[in-house]
């Protein structure tokens, strides 16, 4: 089993280079079967990424979507001003 990130294996098992990517993290409510996932009241308030990941190519290497309690997710993200370096963190 590979211990490394995805990012590493595709790199160095298929030569794809990740460049870049899109996300967005907008609110919602959760349904009775999510809340029910996530351990809160059913119509409680969320937020959903969606990322998508593109190689160099401008193909599709990744497709992500998640679904996170409103109460404790705070997202950070840093940006530089030469465009060259992005970084999130989700906790």
């Amino acid at each position: 089993m590979n211990t490394g990130s995805l990012y590493g294996l595709l790199h160095d098992q298929y030569e794809i280079v990740v460049d870049h990517a899109s996300q967005e993290i907008s609110a919602t409510v959760v349904d009775e079967e999510k809340a029910d996932l996530l351990q809160i009241p059913a119509f409680s308030p969320a937020l959903l990424a969606q990322r998508t990941v593109y190689d160099e190519q401008g193909r599709i290497i990744e497709l992500a979507r998640g679904l996170y309690r409103a109460d404790r997710y705070r997202f950070n993200l840093m940006v530089q001003r030469n465009g060259t370096r992005l970084a999130s963190v989700y906790e």
